[in-house]
């Protein structure tokens, strides 16, 4: 059996400024939005953004990780925008990563694999 991810969901409390958070890494098209939810493609997935509105849906709680050609030059431009860092540059046996936190502490780390 084959599973893939197909979507991931992000709460927050303020739409504008996730969307503009998450535009800045994300790109700036949108599969869709409204005041309500926002939802970007990434590879094969959808990352959705929604208001919380009932007490499980609560910002701050959920982590993504985003594999990418080259971590490095994510991570200085989240250093040149000083967006909150979960966890800084690391190197590890089986790649490269670090992590931030969007405007309502969820984590959103980013992952150099190896060749």
């Amino acid at each position: 059996m084959i599973l893939k991810i197909q979507y991931v969901v992000f709460y927050t409390n303020d739409m504008g400024r996730a969307v503009t958070f998450y535009r800045k890494f994300l790109g700036p098209e949108c599969e869709g939005s409204d005041d309500r939810f926002t939802e970007f493609r990434v590879g094969d997935a959808l990352f959705g953004i929604k208001m919380s509105t009932e007490p499980r849906e609560a910002p701050g709680h959920q982590t993504v990780i985003l594999e990418c050609d080259d971590v490095k030059s994510i991570y200085g431009f989240c250093r040149g925008l000083d967006v909150p860092t979960a966890k800084e540059l690391s190197v590890e046996s089986w790649g490269v990563n670090f992590a931030v936190l969007d405007p309502d502490g969820n984590k959103v780390e980013f992952v150099q694999r190896q060749t």
